[in-house]
């Protein structure tokens, strides 16, 4: 199932999200964002699949960072903090397999605020090196705040629900 505020910014309100995140795209983010992911994804090897291994939670690891990121979408325009470089908030629907494995709906919604900059001499938008650390906490702050209406009542008590 796919969150509402999510469906509202993709569908919904004043502006269309394509729209949105000027003065880089919509577009472009989405492709830079996820080509940090991939750069994120082998400069971490732990975070790499491996046939479908799971955890001690019975939680499959089989996908990447990149197959985890359902969408991206700007939330509003960007602002820019020096020539080459712009701070753009962004909504993502992630995939945890975690929050997956202990409720029916394993989609989170990631609001944070990335940086982007233009390199090379085609000057193309990419993630900043701050990237790692945008991404993470926004997760980490999305994991903390996930609503326990997403839990089953058996993990209040330290039990894993075991979906079939």
């Amino acid at each position: 199932m796919v969150p509402a505020k999510f469906v509202q910014t993709q569908y919904g309100g004043e502006r269309n999200s394509e729209s949105l995140g000027a003065p880089i795209g919509s577009e472009r983010l989405r492709k830079a964002f996820m080509n940090g992911l991939e750069v994120l994804q082998k400069k971490d090897v732990s975070a790499s699949p491996t046939n479908n291994r799971k955890d001690w939670f019975g939680v499959s690891h089989s996908k990447t960072l990149r197959q985890r990121v359902m969408s991206v979408s700007p939330t509003a325009d960007c602002t820019e903090k020096s020539p080459s470089q712009q701070l753009c908030p962004l909504r993502i629907a992630y995939e945890d397999p975690l929050l997956a494995k202990l409720s029916e709906n394993g989609v989170l919604e990631i609001d944070g605020e990335f940086t982007f900059e233009k390199k090379g001499q085609l000057d193309r938008w990419h993630v900043s090196e701050q990237f790692e650390t945008e991404f993470l906490t926004a997760l980490s702050e999305a994991l903390a705040a996930a609503p326990k209406s997403l839990f089953p009542e058996s993990t209040s008590e330290g039990k894993i629900k075991d979906k079939k």
